[in-house]
């Protein structure tokens, strides 16, 4: 297998691909997508607080305006000229002009009905001397707000606003169911459930239908106790179902009142799933075709590095007939060509020294010459001259001429050469 810093190739692109791509990609992934959920979950917490507080702000309205009309009717019957008047007609008349009155009482000073809009089903003449509404109207200034509670000759669950004006408390009956409504129609469109608890956390209205006329009371959550003790959140908890939930809550300010909303955190989350399926894909994806583009590099580059080492291995054995095509890829082919000719190189260096290794061993050894004439018998046999053997077994050429010693036992009595001698 061929080694890369004392490792496989295939196991370098195996770890290349962890550290380079898996490990950078689902670092970046886990980290976009828990960006990516608080985003989405403080929007989601936003929205239901806005919705809380817009149903605060609608409730703060209707009360507002169940304040503004017992004012009149109280200023109404201080004047001189309201003995003329038939004032259980007037008050019907105002009940029957805003529906979320269900009855309007005048009480005098010592608690007795002395008016109510209900005419002949009334409650006239009735002692309501320990009822709250009277008893808070006498002790402050202002709106006094009650608690839900089912009042006497009523069949549904109400909550009361009270006012004394000198001789007389009025006293004004909200219909929960119609308030329920009024809850139902802010929430529907965007699709959570809403409720409103008095002070005591039971139920004031709610757009689930039921809760309200049978008074539920949601003291055992906890966010419900966190409200009562004046900390308005908006988090994820449990509803009164057990169900997984945004919830806000904030406050009624006129009646005392805490609406709450709920809105389903699963629904709610439904992106961030969603984002985490198409991050588990992309991931799947991602490595998949990371796999693909590794395995494709690894098998080009595999190639030309396996034929590279079996050229080594051929040039180590002395075989430099390297003339086969590895690879397409420019920087191989640039590769190839300076190593072809680095072998060819190496070839033509060892041929050299094979000569000369050759020329060497044709001059060693002993050599058979004539102890007379000094010529050199050959491996065939045969007596050559010692310049003809030399010149054969070597590249020496010889040049012939005479040595003083030579010239004079040759030409020692020639006139000419004495002469030439002596010059």
């Amino acid at each position: 297998m061929i080694s890369f810093f004392g490792r496989s190739i295939k196991g370098f692109f195996f770890y290349a691909l962890i550290f380079l791509v898996l490990f950078p990609g689902l670092c970046i992934g886990f980290f976009s997508l828990r960006a990516i959920e608080s985003n989405i979950k403080e929007d989601v917490k936003r929205n239901n607080l806005f919705v809380a507080r817009s149903l605060a702000a609608q409730i703060n309205e209707i009360l507002s305006r169940a304040d503004k009309i017992i004012q009149v009717i109280g200023h109404m019957v201080q004047e001189e000229s309201a003995a003329d008047r038939d004032m259980d007609a007037v008050l019907a008349r105002v009940v029957d002009a805003f529906p979320a009155f269900s009855s309007i009482q005048i009480l005098d000073r010592q608690g007795i009905v002395r008016y109510c809009s209900r005419g002949s089903d009334c409650s006239v003449g009735y002692d309501l001397s320990r009822h709250p509404g009277y008893i808070n109207a006498l002790e402050q200034d202002g709106p006094c707000w009650s608690g839900t509670h089912i009042h006497i000759r009523e069949s549904v669950p109400s909550i009361t606003v009270s006012r004394l004006f000198n001789k007389y408390v009025i006293v004004g009956y909200l219909d929960l169911t119609e308030l329920s409504r009024h809850v139902d129609t802010l929430t529907a469109e965007v699709g959570i459930e809403a409720v409103v608890l008095d002070r005591h956390a039971n139920v004031a209205a709610c757009s689930e239908p039921g809760k309200a006329e049978h008074r539920v009371n949601l003291s055992n959550l906890n966010f419900v106790r966190q409200g009562l003790d004046g900390t308005f959140t908006s988090g994820l908890g449990l509803d009164d179902q057990g169900n997984r939930s945004i919830i806000s809550m904030t406050e009624v300010k006129v009646a005392d009142l805490l609406t709450v909303t709920f809105r389903d955190a699963e629904l709610a989350m439904a992106p961030v799933t969603y984002a985490r399926k198409i991050f588990m894909i992309s991931m799947i994806l991602a490595c998949l075709i990371s796999i693909g583009v590794i395995v494709f590099i690894y098998h080009r580059i595999k190639s030309p590095l396996k034929a590279f080492s079996d050229y080594t291995d051929r040039v180590a054995g002395g075989d430099y007939d390297l003339s086969a095509e590895i690879s397409r890829l420019s920087e191989f082919r640039h590769l190839e060509q300076n190593f072809l000719f680095m072998a060819g190189a190496v070839s033509a260096r060892e041929d050299d020294l094979k000569k000369a290794l050759a020329e060497v061993r044709k001059l060693s050894g002993l050599l058979p010459i004539c102890a007379c004439c000094k010529k050199i018998r050959d491996d065939k046999g045969y007596w050559n001259t010692l310049e003809a053997y030399i010149e054969e077994h070597s590249e020496v050429s010889f040049s012939h001429g005479l040595c003083e010693k030579c010239s004079d036992e040759l030409y020692g009595k020639e006139d000419w050469y004495i002469k030439m001698k002596k010059k």
